[in-house]
């Protein structure tokens, strides 16, 4: 019976990364979460990687910074050379409702979810890491 449980409560946690993802900037593609430790701790921890498909994605939907004539392929070759396979991370804690993701400055609840603050991407990733905070995230 223990075993079943244990296999539950893996599934559950897999489903919740399987097609997550962290994304630190309006210009850059989001990237795959491969790893997620202490979920509701005060040491919750995301890490995601730079996939090809999360660049061929993002240069065809128009995430990253492209100019005006410059066609999809040309968007993807230059992603990959600058950032597949680097990783960036969230890590939150869920006590004291504070997040830092990838390079931006330290986010304290409730944040604005607008693009320039960097908001827009630190409200999913806390409710991800935090999904049982019980205090508010997002700033009306």
């Amino acid at each position: 019976m223990r075993l079943f449980a244990l296999a539950i409560s893996f599934s559950a946690f897999a489903a919740t990364v399987w097609g997550a993802e962290l994304q630190e900037s309006c210009v850059r593609p989001p990237a795959t979460v491969i790893e997620i430790t202490g979920v509701n701790t005060p040491h919750a921890l995301a890490t995601a990687k730079f996939t090809e498909p999360d660049i061929v994605k993002a240069c065809h939907e128009g995430y990253v910074n492209q100019r005006s004539d410059w066609p999809p392929e040309d968007c993807i070759r230059e992603m990959k050379l600058e950032i597949l396979g680097h990783e960036i991370s969230a890590e939150a804690n869920c006590a004291q409702g504070t997040l830092r993701l990838g390079s931006l400055p330290l986010f304290k609840m409730p944040v604005h979810a607008d693009c320039a603050s960097g908001g827009i991407f630190a409200v999913p990733t806390f409710k991800m890491l935090c999904p049982q905070f019980r205090g508010r995230v997002e700033k009306p």
